[in-house]
């Protein structure tokens, strides 16, 4: 499955691309065990993102580029370049997210999904970017956002990866078992039969071969095992 997103927003002047849930039959797809949101967002005004989490689930928030600023009640965590948080939904202490007064642009990835792919987290954990261990090789840089080996610490249920293209290269995406999802952050790949460009998310129907170009950025989100699509 090939899908890209209409450019949305929720009233205010932050705007993203969601790609699922479905909102409507014409946007969104549908729902992926274990997950319940993927939103890119950018802003270059300050403005308020609120309602983060739904009950029963947990928001991973990723910054690519730029900064903002998490608050619940009266706790505020200030967020930058590379710095990611983990927040547990509390249906009365609603989390809101804030983007600054400044010219540069905040960039980052909200992942939200249910509470039984067991992150070990507190109702509310900031993880700063020397805590996601980076694997380096000669053709990409891999940042380990959250799994079972470092970043966010999970039971292997759940994973996220962004990965940057130095060189050509390629990949396995192992659909057997668990699922998978590949969003294009900058440059593009081919998947299978089909070119993925910027902004576009893949969720491969079986396991197949991923070529990547230089200079490609990937956020890659694995389910783990035992998951159902």
């Amino acid at each position: 499955m090939l899908y890209q997103p209409p450019l949305s927003s929720d009233g205010g002047r932050i705007m993203f691309y969601r790609y699922f849930p479905r909102l409507k039959p014409s946007i969104g797809i549908g729902l992926t065990n274990p997950f319940v949101r993927l939103d890119h967002f950018y802003s270059d005004t300050p403005d308020l993102l609120g309602k983060l989490a739904s009950p029963g689930t947990s928001v991973i928030l990723f910054m690519l580029s730029g900064d903002a600023v998490l608050k619940r009640g009266s706790d505020e965590i200030s967020l930058d370049q590379g710095s990611a948080v983990i927040v547990r939904s509390m249906e009365k202490d609603p989390v809101h997210l804030t983007t600054p007064n400044r010219t540069a642009k905040s960039e980052g990835i909200i992942v939200e999904f249910f509470d039984h792919a067991q992150i070990t987290a507190r109702d509310i954990t900031p993880v700063g970017e020397s805590v996601m261990p980076s694997y380096e090789s000669e053709e990409s840089r891999e940042t380990r956002i959250a799994g079972k080996w470092g970043g966010i610490e999970t039971n292997g249920f759940l994973s996220i990866s962004l990965m940057d293209y130095r060189s050509h290269s390629s990949f396995r995406a192992d659909k057997s078992g668990h699922n998978i999802m590949i969003l294009v952050l900058d440059g593009w790949i081919s998947c299978g039969h089909e070119n993925v460009v910027k902004d576009q998310i893949c969720i491969p129907d079986e396991t197949i071969n991923v070529d990547c170009r230089r200079g490609t950025r990937l956020l890659i989100l694995s389910a783990g095992e035992n998951s159902a699509t």
